[in-house]
C-alpha cells in the first residue's frame, strides 16, 4: 500500500475533476504544494491526480452533480484504511465517500 496519501494536506486544494469507471475513481486536483511537509517542486501549485481502485461503496452528497465540479475547495480530506472521505466546496458542500482497496498518486 502507497503510504504517500497521509502524508499530504489538502485542505486549501482544488479539487478540478471526479470521475468514476467501473470499480475505479480518478481524481485531479490542484495541490496547494506551500503547504506540503514533502518537497514536491517550487511552484505554488501542482496538478496532481490519485486513482483509486477496487472501489465500493460510492456516495456522492451534493446539491450539484459530480460533473458541476470546477475547482471545488478541498476542506476536508480523509484516508483511513482504505475509508476515503473528502469534503468540498463551491457554492454548496459537496461530500465524496468511499472504500477502496489501493491507491496510486500521480505527481
Amino acid at each position: 500500500m502507497n503510504n504517500k496519501i497521509e502524508k499530504i494536506d489538502f485542505h486549501d486544494s482544488n479539487l478540478v475533476e471526479i470521475k468514476r469507471d467501473g470499480d475505479k475513481v480518478r481524481i485531479k486536483l490542484d495541490l496547494c504544494v506551500w503547504k506540503q511537509k514533502i518537497k514536491i517542486t517550487n511552484d505554488e501549485l501542482k496538478e496532481i491526480f490519485i486513482e483509486f481502485y477496487s472501489v465500493k461503496n460510492y456516495i456522492w452528497e451534493s446539491d450539484k452533480l459530480e460533473s458541476e465540479i470546477d475547482y471545488d475547495t478541498i476542506l476536508q480530506f480523509s484516508y483511513n484504511s482504505g475509508n476515503v472521505e473528502i469534503v468540498m466546496t463551491d457554492n454548496c458542500t459537496s461530500v465524496v465517500k468511499f472504500n477502496c482497496g489501493d491507491y496510486r498518486i500521480f505527481f
